[in-house]
């Protein structure tokens, strides 16, 4: 007896989809969508971050700062502009007491911190401890809830030379002068 491979079509609904709608929907309602920005990214000309951090905390208009999560392990994270599309969400959700956050603070590890720049030059970054964004229009929490974070950032996107430096790079390499060359053979 010969097998035969089915391939549904991709309008075929899914086994309990309703279900999934409605807990898309539910963690939809408990997800607060924070835009932050840095304020000196514009100045640094900073297109992206890479940081290892030890966690973060939310702080709120009258300076009380509240811890969110603490790392052990090595958490690196790589922060892009909202331009790319990508954000930063928490795993489990957050609670915070009633009132204004203004800040959200990342706590980094004293090594392997970099900024990108739109030139994709590297800036090592040794001296911060912790680096503070602001949030756009602030963030207000009515009651005591439990939420889950969505983190988008505001970096400027990569400069055309910058790209075009970054593809020659990649495209012709590491070129030996010519006279080097002959002494290294």
């Amino acid at each position: 007896m010969k097998n035969t491979n089915f391939y549904p079509s991709i309008w075929q609904t899914l086994p309990n989809s309703l279900e999934l709608a409605a807990h898309w929907e539910s963690q939809a309602k408990r997800t607060q969508d924070l835009s932050l920005n840095y304020t000196q990214a514009d100045q640094l000309k900073i297109a992206e971050m890479s940081l290892n951090i030890n966690g973060f905390a939310v702080i709120d208009q009258q300076g009380n700062e509240i811890r969110v999560n603490e790392f052990t392990q090595k958490a690196r994270l790589r922060l892009k502009g909202q331009h790319t599309g990508l954000f930063i969400k928490t795993r489990e959700t957050v609670s915070l007491p009633k009132g204004e956050y203004k800040t959200v603070r990342f706590y980094l590890k004293p090594w392997d911190n970099r900024f990108i720049l739109t030139d994709y030059s590297l800036k090592e970054i040794f001296d911060l401890d912790h680096i503070d964004f602001e949030i756009k229009g602030g963030m207000s929490v009515k009651a005591e809830k439990e939420l889950l974070l969505r983190l988008r950032f505001d970096f400027k996107p990569y400069s055309f030379v910058g790209l075009s430096r970054l593809i020659k790079r990649k495209l012709l390499g590491k070129m030996k002068p010519n006279l080097a060359a002959n002494f290294a053979n």
